[in-house]
Order: structure tokens, then C-alpha cells, then sequence
């Protein structure tokens, strides 16, 4: 008979010395200790690499929102500003009367009655359409899904128009006193709204889960910060809008102010979560006492409304100085354009599409980090470490935040200098053939409006069938029925499951 072969020693198989090696390197990233898996049995390995595994899809699932977040904040933005322009074109073609152009009264009117529209048709919309209407992966379920996050946009979008109209109005005061009460009244009017009982109450059933027409009516305000933060940016950075020196001093001023700026909203944001923090123990406490002498003696919760509505608003500021400092860079410094809308629409596209790519990669950056270089200058300055978290926390939320309205805000500034050079010479022409000014204006707003809209819709579908398994589509193969198919566009016979052939077949 042969002999025996001789017993090998085998080496651990290829993918767990190359797995060992990414649980080192994972380790690194998330922060942890180096996981040596030398001394590891198989099964511990196999955990180990479980882990590693879990860890990765949790920080891949949080890219993938974060991502989500932002396309759609950009999307809504763009689609936002173009239906204001279409509505707003149509009113000043209603209500001008004169054919040389609108008067300012007239223009503050359109604005208002669009802000008006919006706060009473976007409640209507987000009801019905969150109401199970967009549950599905169609186009057209995803484009509901879209409009449904946009609506807030839309609605903050149209009262931050009417606010830019009231700021360019002349009340015949000083421009900066005339910004200081804005900004002032639109803060205690907000404040004094969500105060008021009916409002607290209706937020409540909201945060239980209960949803009606009334409470969306009555919660509107919340969508309309936007307006707030543009009438205190407007206020803010008032100053630099002073200075003619040049573009060179223009963007030191810029460059100076951001970073004050950055540093007050930050440390503002932080205390903020701080003092809420304070505030819920401090109604847990309340509720819980059977003593009056147990029970907070101050109740601070009209001073938290104010304070987290000037906080919300401050999150705008923050957006806007990082988006008028990349402007004042890009445009000013290096296009020599005293504005984007003032520039070609080639370098609008051009930082358009740049400015997406460096905000993709920065929300991606930024989701879930930490900076230390923060913490530690927190510390320094006698925080604590609690406190210092907060403040890097709250940095990095806010930057993600502000890139997707930069991102949102270059794409509007294309849109709007496209439009301008399309558009050149028609309001000359509808004057004289029509009596009316902007009817092809808004004609061509409103077209805009619809491409936007199909855009937008298939872009978004697009990213959601990107990140959606396909594993159900094989379990249950879809019934196509008899007619045209919507992907195709083609006439095609009805198929069942039945007809699909096995995968192996194929």
C-alpha cells in the first residue's frame, strides 16, 4: 500500500489575514484599540470580523442619510426658489397696473399674497401626502416623497421673499434701524406664537404621533425660520455691505466675520443644548415633586422658546456667512463679478458643480465627527468636558447643515443668471404687445418650474434606487401588466411571475 501522506500544516485561510488586517484598520478609524487576532480562535475571529462588519454598515447607513439629507435639502432649495419666481410672476402680471413696471408697493403685495398662498395650500399638501400616499417605489411615489420634504423649503422660501421685500422697502428710517426692528419683531412675534396654548398643545399631539389639517395649520411657523435667519443675516452683515474699498476688502471683512461669527453660533448652539438638557431635568423634577418646596421656583420655558428660535435662526446666519464667503472668493476675488448673478452662467455652473462635490464629501466628513482641535480649545478655556463635546458636536452639525443650503443657494444663482440672459428684451416686448409686463416671463418661469420639478423628481428616484436592495425584486418578481411600460416607454405584453425564468437559466 502507499504511504500516508503527511499531515500540512495549512495556513489560516486568505480572507481572514486580509480581514485582521481591515478589523485593525477599522479600529484605527473609529477611535477604538487595535484588535489583535492572533491569539483568537476561529469562532472569536469570525465574531470579531462580525463586528467590524456591523460597524462598517452602521457608518455606511449613516453616509447614506447623511447623503440623502443633503441631495434633498439642495433639491428642495432649487425647487423652491424656481416656483416662487413662477408664482411671483404671475401675481405682478395680475396685480401691475401701470406698464412701465411694478411699483414697490405693488411688489411688497405680490410677495405677501404669495406667502399667504403658501402658508395655506403647504399644510394641505404635507397632510395628504404623508398620509400614506407616497408609500412605494415608483417615480411617481418618490417624487410625492420629494415634494413632501421640499414643502417646508417652499414655505420658508416664500416668507424669506417676503421679508427681502420689507427689507428693500423704504420705510423712511435709517437702513439699519430699519433691520434691527425686523429682525427684533419678527423674534418676539415668533416667540410670543409658540407660547401661546393652542400652539403648545398642538406640538404636543404632533410629537405623539397624532396628525390632523388643524395641528399642520396651526405648526406652520416652525417651517418659516428661514425667513427669521434672513432677516437677522440681513442685520448682521449690514456693515460689509458699507465698504468700498474693493473686493480685496470686501472679502478680509467677510473672512473676519465668518469666523467671529462661526465661534458666537457655535457657542451659542452649544449652551443652547445644554440648557435643555437643564431644562427637561428640570420638568422631570417638577413633575415628580410632592413639596412646593421641591419644585423649580422660575419657570424658564417662555425664555427656552426665545432663546430656540434665535438659536434656529442663528443656524440660517451661519449658512449664509459661509455661502457669502465662498462667493466673495470665488466670484469676487477670482471672476472680479461684484456678485454670482452678476456673473457668466459658464462660472456659476462651474462653482455650482464644484461646490456640490466639496459639500458632498464634507457632510460625508462631517456626520457623526468630532473635532479634537475644538474639544481642546474648549477646554483651555475652562469648559468642561461635557460642555466641549457638545460645542464640537453642535460645529460639525451646523457645517452639514450650512453645505447643503451653499449647495442649494449656487444652483438657485445658476438658475437665476440662465434665466436672466434667456429672458433678456422679453419684458420690453410684452409691454408693447400686451399692455402687461412679465407674461412671458412668467410663462417661461412656469415651464422652468415643470422641468425642475421632472428633474429633480428623477434625480431623487434615481438616488433612492440606488441605495435600494434588489434581493425583494427577486423574491417576488413584479406582475407587469398589459400596456405601455413605464421604464421603457414600449408596448409590452402582460407578464407574471411565472414567466420570469430562474436565475440560474439565465
Amino acid at each position: 500500500p502507499a504511504p500516508p501522506l503527511p499531515l500540512l500544516r495549512l495556513p489560516p485561510p486568505s480572507f481572514l489575514r486580509g480581514r485582521a488586517r481591515s478589523t485593525k484598520m477599522a479600529s484605527k478609524a473609529d477611535g477604538g484599540a487595535d484588535v489583535e487576532l492572533d491569539h483568537l480562535d476561529l469562532d472569536s475571529r469570525l465574531r470579531a470580523l462580525e463586528e467590524v462588519q456591523l460597524k462598517q454598515k452602521q457608518k455606511h447607513e449613516q453616509d447614506m442619510k447623511a447623503h440623502m439629507t443633503f441631495l434633498e435639502k439642495a433639491l428642495a432649495i432649487a425647487l423652491a426658489s424656481l416656483m416662487s419666481n413662477a408664482v411671483f410672476a404671475w401675481l405682478l402680471v395680475i396685480f401691475t397696473r401701470e406698464p412701465g413696471g411694478a411699483s414697490p408697493e405693488e411688489t411688497l403685495l405680490c410677495h405677501g399674497i404669495y406667502a399667504s398662498m403658501a402658508a395655506c395650500f403647504v399644510p394641505v399638501l404635507q397632510y395628504h401626502v404623508s398620509s400614506g400616499r407616497c408609500e412605494g417605489d415608483t417615480w411617481f411615489k418618490d417624487f410625492l416623497k420629494l415634494v413632501n420634504k421640499s414643502s417646508g423649503t417652499i414655505l420658508g422660501w416664500a416668507w424669506k421673499d417676503f421679508v427681502a421685500g420689507l427689507v428693500k422697502y423704504d420705510w423712511g428710517i435709517d437702513e439699519y434701524v430699519k433691520r434691527l426692528i425686523l429682525a427684533l419683531a419678527m423674534l418676539l412675534a415668533g416667540a410670543l406664537v409658540e407660547c401661546a396654548p393652542f400652539f403648545v398643545k398642538a406640538k404636543a399631539k404632533h410629537d405623539a404621533g397624532e396628525d390632523s389639517l388643524a395641528i399642520r395649520f396651526v405648526l406652520f411657523p416652525l417651517q418659516a425660520r428661514l425667513a427669521l435667519g434672513y432677516a437677522w443675516n440681513q442685520l448682521l452683515r449690514y456693515p460689509i455691505t458699507l465698504i468700498t474699498l474693493g473686493q480685496g476688502a470686501v472679502l478680509i471683512a467677510q473672512a473676519g466675520y465668518t469666523l467671529i461669527i462661526t465661534w458666537v453660533i457655535v457657542l451659542v448652539s452649544a449652551r443652547n443644548s445644554v440648557m435643555k438638557k437643564s431644562y427637561a431635568a428640570a420638568q422631570a423634577k417638577k413633575s415628580t415633586a410632592t413639596d412646593d418646596s421641591e419644585r423649580p421656583r422660575y419657570d424658564h420655558s417662555r425664555f427656552m422658546t426665545l432663546f430656540n428660535l434665535f438659536t434656529a435662526a442663528l443656524a440660517f446666519v451661519f449658512a449664509w456667512a459661509l455661502n457669502d464667503l465662498a462667493n466673495e472668493f470665488v466670484f469676487g476675488l477670482y471672476a472680479g463679478c461684484p456678485s454670482p448673478t452678476k456673473c457668466t452662467v459658464q462660472a456659476n455652473l462651474a462653482y455650482s458643480a464644484l461646490i456640490s462635490g466639496v459639500g458632498g464629501y464634507a457632510t460625508s466628513s462631517l456626520q457623526g465627527s468630532t473635532s479634537k482641535s475644538t474639544i481642546r480649545s474648549a477646554l483651555r478655556v475652562g469648559h468642561s468636558y461635557e460642555v466641549a463635546t457638545t460645542i464640537a458636536r453642535k460645529e460639525s452639525e451646523l457645517a452639514a447643515y450650512a453645505w447643503s443650503l451653499v449647495v442649494g443657494w449656487a444652483w438657485t444663482n445658476a438658475i437665476v443668471v440662465f434665466s436672466n440672459e434667456a429672458l433678456a428684451g422679453m419684458a420690453e416686448r410684452d409691454i408693447a404687445s400686451t399692455g402687461h409686463v412679465m407674461v412671458d416671463i412668467a410663462i417661461f418661469y412656469t415651464m422652468g418650474t415643470v422641468a425642475a420639478a421632472a428633474g429633480t423628481g428623477s434625480i431623487y428616484h434615481w438616488r433612492l434606487e440606488h441605495s435600494r436592495p434588489i434581493e425583494p425584486l427577486l423574491e417576488h418578481p413584479p406582475t407587469v401588466s398589459k400596456g405601455w411600460c413605464s421604464c421603457c416607454g414600449s408596448h409590452s405584453a402582460e407578464l407574471s411571475a411565472s414567466a420570469v425564468l430562474p436565475l440560474e437559466t439565465e
